[in-house]
């Protein structure tokens, strides 16, 4: 909100105004962390997730945890897989003055285009029957990034939704980046 200098009163953005400022895609979100991954010697892949079907007609699946639909449903990969090293490790490298960590922590980042929320009623809920659930065909994507973020984090990986390379650097200090 922003006041008026002739009245005083407050008033809204107008929507030109609003519709003005392109939001950044999803594609441009992971490629801006992708680049930020490299300055930081994180390794860091895309990791593409589907199925086809072969010559013979037999379903030919791809990416991480991609197992079966039925899994798919539950618990979808992050667009981004990688290893992440300490700050140490990333600096002076893993074997300078006889430092030791634990070789790198797995790391997951779900991409989102600027503006995308996390559905506030989630924050605490995981591995809900989501078939139970009402939800539309993006929600129940969202809710099975969710449960693969969730299922990271909880054993000891870095995981979470990034609108922003700032998100991700967030998400690499350990925080969980829910927008």
């Amino acid at each position: 909100m922003r006041a008026s200098a002739e009245t005083g009163n407050q008033s809204r953005a107008s929507v030109s105004e609003v519709s003005n400022k392109e939001m950044k895609s999803e594609a441009e979100v992971q490629a801006e962390i992708r680049a930020e991954a490299g300055r930081l010697g994180i390794l860091l892949w895309r990791n593409n997730v589907g199925a086809c079907t072969d010559d013979t007609g037999r379903t030919i699946r791809y990416g991480l945890g991609n197992d079966s639909a039925q899994l798919q449903r539950r618990l979808k990969s992050s667009d981004l897989i990688g290893v992440y090293h300490c700050d140490w490790c990333v600096k002076f490298g893993p074997d300078a003055f006889a430092h030791s960590c634990s070789g790198g922590t797995f790391l997951a980042v779900e991409c989102k285009h600027e503006g995308w929320k996390f559905p506030a009623e989630w924050r605490d809920r995981v591995a809900t029957n989501i078939n139970a659930l009402a939800l539309s065909d993006d929600q129940r994507r969202t809710w099975a990034q969710w449960n693969f973020i969730h299922a990271v984090r909880s054993a000891g990986g870095l995981a979470g939704f990034a609108l922003s390379v700032d998100d991700f650097r967030r998400i690499l200090q350990g925080e969980l980046v829910l927008p």
